[in-house]
């Protein structure tokens, strides 16, 4: 079972009790993505939200004056993307492009976040 612990690093939740951060931690499944692999695509609408547990991601974004996006940040384990998902349905601002083959994700999506806060 997971511990509460990742979740209390996490600004949006880090003022909920431990109960709820429980009730939180019941629901979230864990993802494996692939180096090179895109997790979140800039633009497009988005409801999950991830904290990483094991490996590496890249955060880019499009930037005026160049062709391609560019590189922000490194995130790595304890760190997470996301979070806005979990309060309204804005687009993602920023690409999250997998670092390292078999990072590991935990994931919530908007509804059962709902639900337990």
């Amino acid at each position: 079972k997971t511990s509460t612990a990742p979740l209390c690093s996490v600004s949006l939740l880090h003022k909920l009790p431990e109960e709820k951060l429980s009730k939180i931690v019941d629901c979230l499944e864990v993802d494996y993505f692939e180096k090179g692999e895109y997790i979140i695509r800039e633009g497009e609408e988005g409801n999950t939200f991830f904290i990483i547990s094991k490996g590496e991601v890249i955060v880019t974004q499009r930037t005026e004056g160049f062709a391609e996006p560019q590189k922000i940040k490194t995130l790595g384990v304890g760190d997470y993307f996301g979070e806005k998902a979990l309060i309204s349905e804005d687009v993602r601002s920023a690409n999250i492009i997998c670092n390292e083959n078999n990072t590991q994700c935990l994931v919530v999506d908007r509804e059962n976040f709902n639900q337990m806060v």
